[in-house]
């Protein structure tokens, strides 16, 4: 830990583009996770009897994953939320962008703030890890570009996040 903490004050001290922070600003600097989201916990019913007024909605174990939520935030948001991107939803399906998606009238459905992909297990793999960066820095780079920083991604040691493809798109 107190390596990687040296590591990226280096980093950050390796260009002056900031004042303060050197080489970006918090807003300009972009941390990445994936959280699994299950429709209940693995022991439990993911359904009830009808009529039910509450059904219960847990993340635990991927055999009850619903989706996952494949998360980049900047750490800090400005105020008219353009460097904040779209939420990146993974649903269990046929490896595809949602873009892709057969059903156009579903599509129309879908929340405006949200890139949508699915993966047969709806896990962030290494082309699903690719699809939300590639997303991701279309909702950031206009405002990356206006103004004046450069981005910097910070992602975990998770094996998607390590591929030849990731780094090949980097």
């Amino acid at each position: 830990i107190r390596g990687f903490h040296l590591d990226t004050r280096v980093f950050q001290l390796s260009e002056m583009n900031d004042p303060v922070y050197g080489i970006a600003p918090p807003e300009a600097v972009f941390n990445r996770d994936q959280v699994p989201i299950a429709l209940c916990a693995s022991h439990a019913r993911s359904i009830d009897e009808k009529g039910a007024t509450v059904v219960l909605n847990s993340v635990d174990i991927d055999d009850k994953r619903f989706c996952t939520l494949n998360l980049t935030i900047p750490m800090r948001v400005v105020p008219d939320l353009s460097n904040l991107p779209k939420v990146h939803v993974v649903f269990k399906g046929v490896s595809k962008g949602g873009e892709e998606w057969h059903d156009a009238s579903e599509r129309a459905l879908w929340h405006p703030n949200v890139h949508v992909s699915f993966q047969e297990n709806a896990w962030v793999d290494a082309e699903t890890n690719v699809y939300g960066l590639r997303k991701a820095n279309e909702d950031v780079g206009g405002w990356l570009e206006a103004s004046g920083n450069k981005g910097v991604w910070f992602e975990d040691n998770l094996s998607s996040h390590k591929t030849p493809a990731v780094n090949a798109f980097w």
